[in-house]
């Protein structure tokens, strides 16, 4: 709607290697002076590049925003 706020969300995400291995991402909610972050980990292995498909639907939506980018990680 064009406000200006802070919303929590489901989020969502997954990682793909080069070699085609999927790994799920869990993520957790940090809230911080009114401020409202999400956190994922998961394990990787060096070097190689993965493909990111992170999904965020804020409360009150029906649609997910989705980004896809790729990240190379080296030693």
């Amino acid at each position: 709607d064009g406000s200006k706020k802070t919303l929590h969300a489901t989020i969502s995400g997954f990682a793909v290697s080069l070699g085609g291995k999927r790994t799920d991402i869990p993520f957790r909610e940090l809230v911080e002076n009114g401020t409202i972050s999400y956190i994922g980990q998961f394990a990787i292995s060096v070097p190689d590049t993965y493909r990111f498909t992170i999904s965020a639907m804020p409360e009150g939506t029906t649609t997910p925003y989705t980004v896809v980018f790729n990240q190379d990680f080296v030693d």
